[in-house]
């Protein structure tokens, strides 16, 4: 922009300012001061008509920045209802993420860096609502809507591509439209493995991995473990809770495995939870990973519970088959009638299979879990009414090929005298719970 208005300078001076010089030098004697003033207010007047022009188109450039701005502010606060619908069950709901979405790119180009920014946000942030509701129930969809769901996700992916072909190789905004593409490609296959496979395993036992989804765009071979962790992490920038340490994982991308895999609901029996509980003066208390007492939201979401079970003690975590009777009934149960509302009932979780310190492997959710929760509560109603109980779970897993015990800390400054090993605090705590000598299962 810079150059543009000093060559428009040159331009409404130089050729005056040409014309005197050849004036002088061909006809020197025919020169006079009169003429000079002429000329000096010819290019005067040049200058202030540059100006003025220079100031106006200025006005209507912030004028179409202003408007871009609020067609993007307007669009987000769309995609975020359309999202938000999604993920409670509303799969109708959803066919208006890629009209929303589409609407938004348009203005993209033009609107602050800002906005750009929150837009790119808001779109993965609704993709990810997608897989986490709508695309986990694939195999239940009205064709009508899957088919308005899946070329609805291509025509955004269209118009991403067009926009990435307006940046040169090195611009930012090329690599964030990029990796947003990448995303969306991601989710769109994945909702496509799931409805595939879903109808499957109706007839087929077992866990069925998605192994379709780590193809690349266009065939271009499969993704790296890298990539496949960057995917997850960026499924997860906001649903994951729990505190976690990602570059732990992404030092040694080869030393895990990460996949996609529809799974029963009865896989999840020895599954651990990320919750824990200990015994005081013969009543059953909940904690946190490092022994403290709940903050008060937490409290507020454990609600009051028993001891009627046999249920593993701190620095042991719950079982999901064996949760203390009342724990956390009020959180589950909101999600029981989110998931009836949309059957068939299908749940994502993200579980981390770790290597224990007396060499067993263990899993744990580590987001998920009042969703895994919930869809344990259908079953058992669907069993005990003597019906199917078609619950899945699909399970975004990371598994250790080896243990990573490499120390690791919280990113957000309230947590910052957090000090753990591994991926999260749960991971450290469990690798070694089995091996200590302090009770661990209360009778």
């Amino acid at each position: 922009m810079v150059w543009l208005t000093v060559a428009a300078a040159i331009i409404s001076v130089g050729p005056p300012l040409l014309l005197a010089w050849l004036g002088i030098v061909r006809e020197p004697d025919e020169w006079h001061w009169n003429d000079w003033v002429a000329q000096v207010s010819q290019i005067v007047t040049g200058l202030i008509f540059f100006g003025l022009a220079w100031f106006v188109g200025r006005s209507s450039e912030n004028r179409s920045l202003v408007s871009a701005n609020a067609e993007l502010i307007t669009s987000i606060g769309a995609l975020s209802m359309s999202s938000a619908r999604s993920y409670a069950g509303h799969d109708a709901q959803a066919l208006r993420i890629a009209a929303d979405a589409r609407a938004a790119l348009q203005h993209y180009p033009r609107a602050d860096w800002r906005e750009q920014q929150r837009l790119l946000a808001s779109i993965t942030d609704a993709y990810s609502d997608l897989t986490f509701g709508t695309f986990t129930r694939a195999q239940g969809l009205p064709r009508s809507i899957w088919d308005g769901l899946y070329v609805g996700a291509g025509d955004v992916l269209d118009d991403v591509e067009k926009l990435v072909e307006r940046y040169p190789g090195k611009h930012p905004a090329r690599a964030e439209l990029e990796q947003m593409l990448d995303h969306i490609c991601f989710v769109r296959n994945l909702g496509a493995a799931v409805r595939e496979n879903g109808a499957l395993q109706r007839t087929t036992a077992g866990p069925r991995p998605l192994t379709e989804i780590w193809q690349k765009p266009g065939g271009n071979g499969r993704y790296s473990p890298a990539e496949r962790l960057m995917h997850l992490r960026r499924l997860y920038r906001r649903e994951l809770t729990v505190v976690a340490d990602w570059s732990v994982l992404e030092r040694e991308p080869d030393a895990v495995v990460c996949g996609a895999v529809l799974r029963d609901i009865a896989d999840s029996d020895t599954w651990l939870s990320p919750w824990y509980v200990v015994e005081e003066n013969g009543h059953l208390e909940a904690v946190n990973v490092l022994h403290q007492p709940l903050g008060n939201r937490d409290v507020a979401l454990t609600g009051s519970f028993d001891a009627s079970a046999r249920v593993n003690l701190f620095p042991r975590p719950l079982f999901h088959s064996i949760l203390p009777a009342g724990f956390r009934t009020a959180a589950i149960q909101s999600h029981v009638d989110v998931l009836e509302s949309s059957l068939p009932v299908t749940v994502c979780v993200l579980t981390y299979e770790l290597i224990c310190a007396d060499g067993v492997r263990r899993r744990v959710v580590l987001d998920g879990n009042h969703r895994l929760a919930a869809a344990r509560v259908i079953a058992e109603r669907l069993s005990a009414d003597g019906e199917p109980a078609v619950v899945r779970v699909l399970d975004f897993e990371i598994c250790e090929r080896k243990a990573i015990d490499t120390p690791a800390a919280s990113e957000l400054e309230e947590l910052k005298d957090w000090k753990w090993n591994g991926f999260t605090p749960d991971i450290d705590n469990v690798r070694g719970a089995w091996q200590r000598s302090s009770v661990a299962v209360k009778s």
